[in-house]
């Protein structure tokens, strides 16, 4: 296990943060709503957008919670000391500091692999993890890391610093604390699900492995990653989020289309795990899964398994209870959301292929070579299948033959 406390130090800058800046926190955040709140008094809390605009008016939110965790977040309660944290090989994402100088902020590092679920062992690891940074650089121990300072915030309280977009493992955390300090935060008796002890099977320390020993070696035998992402919960998990998303926005959610949004995640477990992507039959059935799991979430009286809610959900829905989105469905509100997006989404379509046009036409008339669809998109800001698809329809516009009948 390396030394926190290296030869070369890490700049930590003191530049502030932009608007840039705030749009990589939240794509890396990737929450369509956090729980904010305007000042300490949390019981005012409410569900709140994630875009710049709408968080800046509040000065707490909970970016981490207990089923999603993208962040590790260190409060510093006694005296913010910037050498200790320029020693640490891994410097945070952002650093917040207290404006009325009393020393106090909070430090915030963008995970790899965001934690998922309320218990087990990615979960046990994140809060080990968490408890030695607070060790190491004299943090809050009793910081509950849900609802902590905005960065997006404009109170003036707290002046934020964007350092780098990077993002870090947990392991790679772990890893680069003293052993000293692990070995104090880790109680194997009173956590039996996590402790961090030597896999015998391949020799690499402090690795997270099972309690279950091998029948025919005796060795704990691994079965997580050296992120602890266990491949079939993440594919489950993410893909729910991304499910639940398709039906906000109003789009059926099917087999089918889960299993598009699957791809991608599975290629990204492909990229994060050794072992490689899961097999496309568990990708179907997965997908299968989500689609009921979703679909049955969202209608009142039936539990997420599709089997009979609870006494009080049935009672509930024996009086005509009905979820929020079952409401928007009947009263029309959404078709109507649907269809006033249709109409902005045409307008900027008709915007973005007059200037397509004209740019084109500069260009010949120049002599000078088009832009490629990424170049246009880019300056746009579209992606190079919506410019392509674009000049598809000024092709066919420019093409159409008009036929004037004299009679």
């Amino acid at each position: 296990m390396t030394s926190v406390l290296t030869e070369q130090k890490h700049q930590i800058r003191y530049e502030g943060i932009t608007k840039k800046h705030k749009q990589i926190f939240l794509d890396h955040v990737d929450k369509t709503r956090v729980q904010a709140s305007r000042d300490r008094e949390f019981q005012q809390q409410r569900w709140a957008p994630t875009t710049v605009k709408s968080l800046r008016e509040f000065g707490y939110a909970a970016f981490n919670n207990r089923w999603y965790s993208p962040l590790v977040v260190v409060d510093i309660d006694s005296l913010y000391d910037h050498d200790r944290l320029s020693a640490f090989e891994f410097p945070p994402n952002l650093v917040g500091l207290n404006t009325n100088g009393n020393g106090h902020g909070q430090l915030i590092w963008f995970l790899e692999t965001p934690v998922y679920g309320t218990y087990g062992r990615p979960r046990e690891f994140l809060k080990l993890v968490s408890q030695a940074l607070n060790a190491l650089l004299d943090g809050d121990p009793r910081f509950t890391r849900g609802m902590a300072r905005n960065p997006l915030s404009n109170s003036g309280e707290y002046e934020w610093h964007f350092q780098h977009g990077r993002k870090v493992g947990l392991r790679d955390l772990h890893d680069a604390l003293p052993e000293k300090v692990t070995r104090a935060i880790t109680n194997p008796a009173a956590s039996p699900a996590v402790a961090m002890v030597t896999d015998t099977t391949s020799g690499a320390p402090g690795r997270v492995v099972s309690r279950s020993a091998s029948a025919e070696t005796g060795a704990a035998q691994p079965e997580y990653d050296d992120e602890g992402l266990m491949r079939k919960q993440f594919l489950f998990d993410e893909g729910k989020r991304q499910a639940y998303k398709l039906m906000y926005r109003g789009e059926a959610v099917t087999p089918e289309s889960v299993r598009s949004l699957l791809i991608p995640i599975n290629d990204r477990i492909a990229r994060m795990d050794g072992r490689g992507p899961l097999d496309d039959a568990r990708v179907r059935d997965t997908a299968r899964r989500i689609s009921v799991w979703v679909n049955a979430n969202m209608t009142p009286g039936v539990s997420g398994s599709g089997k009979r809610a609870s006494p009080y959900h049935r009672a509930q829905a024996s009086k005509g209870g009905r979820t929020t989105g079952a409401m928007h469905a009947a009263s029309g509100h959404m078709a109507h959301m649907t269809e006033r997006s249709e109409i902005v989404r045409n307008s900027q379509r008709v915007i973005r292929e007059d200037r397509i046009r004209r740019a084109d036409h500069e260009a010949l008339v120049d002599g000078r070579t088009p832009l490629t669809n990424r170049e246009m998109g880019e300056l746009l800001g579209v992606t190079a299948r919506t410019i392509s698809s674009d000049r598809a329809a000024i092709r066919a516009a420019d093409n159409r033959v008009i036929v004037v009948a004299t009679y």
